[in-house]
């Protein structure tokens, strides 16, 4: 009994199908972090200008400029957390988008069979 990777690289076709669909699943995962990286770079330059604002109004003392300060410092966490996962994620898709040529440049239509060696060679 061939385990179940060994059905998926034996069904060229199947493979094809798999390996577009994983692409395209990652490319959203990207395209998702994108829009929260912008969206968490505005709040970070909103907070940057309102600190910047206040502390020109008030001076560094003042307790809305201190608040302001922890504000900012808050804003940038997810920024920074977006921004490692984004990375983290784009080299996946080169993964997946490397593997994609070379399937598809693989002999074989759909009834050619296809090992594990093919696939990964």
């Amino acid at each position: 009994m061939s385990s179940l990777q060994e059905q998926l690289f034996a069904d060229t076709a199947r493979l094809r199908r798999a390996i577009d669909a994983l692409v395209a699943t990652q490319e959203q995962v990207v395209k998702r972090l994108r829009a929260q990286l912008d969206e968490h770079q505005a709040e970070l330059d909103r907070q940057v200008l309102r600190l910047a604002l206040l502390r020109e109004r008030f001076g560094e003392g003042h307790i809305e400029t201190i608040n302001a300060m922890r504000d900012a410092e808050e804003a940038s966490k997810p920024l920074a957390e977006t921004r490692a996962a984004l990375e983290r994620q784009r080299q996946l898709l080169e993964l997946y988008r490397t593997k994609q040529v070379e399937v598809q440049a693989l002999p074989g239509g759909e009834t050619e069979r296809l090992t594990l060696a093919d696939f990964t060679a």
